[in-house]
């Protein structure tokens, strides 16, 4: 399968960002709390762990390794 030419940048970024979403907050301590979050049910089991900036060095390393994360479950 080919992606169209006309396609743009952001949804062929979606794409690859199914199953990820970005948690930016705040803990009880008030102190920020930056992840990724990966959600995936397969065979009728979820799967859900979070992928810390501050324990993978930074937001791109932690999105790298939430991606990796999804794709071995499939």
């Amino acid at each position: 399968m080919t992606t169209p030419s006309n396609a743009s940048p952001k949804s062929s970024r979606l794409q690859n960002t199914y199953s990820v979403a970005r948690v930016e907050s705040t803990n009880a301590n008030g102190s920020p709390v930056r992840l990724w979050l990966v959600n995936v049910k397969r065979h009728g089991r979820l799967f859900s762990r979070n992928f810390y900036d501050g324990v993978y060095g930074g937001r791109e390393s932690a999105l790298v390794m939430a991606i990796a994360y999804r794709n071995a479950l499939q």
